[in-house]
């Protein structure tokens, strides 16, 4: 499978509690599942779904005063993660990171829409069996 020719799109997202509301205006630069551990712990979830824009295409709406941000340094990759979430409901919002300059990585969870098929999965190694692949690029 090859990554999805590039659109631009408009999206909504916003935390559990609605506080917290982003509108994000650009191209997804990559829709990418994480199997990591600390994504995994970050999400709640058997995986993270996350959606790459840059961080000029990002614009608070509403409440930026309650989002919080945790420094995750103790990552399999080396690279702090910095993971945004809401300080009232605790809805993980979006990361940053120095492996992925210029970029936020927003939760797929938050964002208002249908989302595009992931084209790629990091951290294979760290998923559980019982998930089936997502992409080709995954099974190969």
């Amino acid at each position: 499978m090859s990554k999805a020719p590039e659109q631009k799109v408009t999206k909504t997202s916003t935390c559990n509690c609605g506080q917290v509301e982003v509108i994000v205006t650009g191209v997804d630069k990559g829709t990418v599942f994480c199997h990591c551990d600390n994504c995994k712990k970050a999400s709640g979830s058997a995986f993270a779904h996350n959606h790459r824009f840059t961080k000029a295409e990002l614009q608070f709406k509403k409440g930026q005063d309650v989002v919080r941000e945790y420094k995750d340094g103790n990552t399999k990759s080396g690279a702090t993660v910095n993971r945004n979430f809401c300080s009232n409901c605790g809805s993980p919002l979006f990361l940053s990171t120095s492996a992925i300059k210029g970029f936020y990585i927003l939760h797929g969870g938050c964002i208002s829409g249908r989302a595009p098929q992931p084209f790629n999965e990091f951290f294979k190694d760290d998923k559980y069996a019982w998930l089936s692949d997502a992409t080709e690029k995954a099974r190969l």
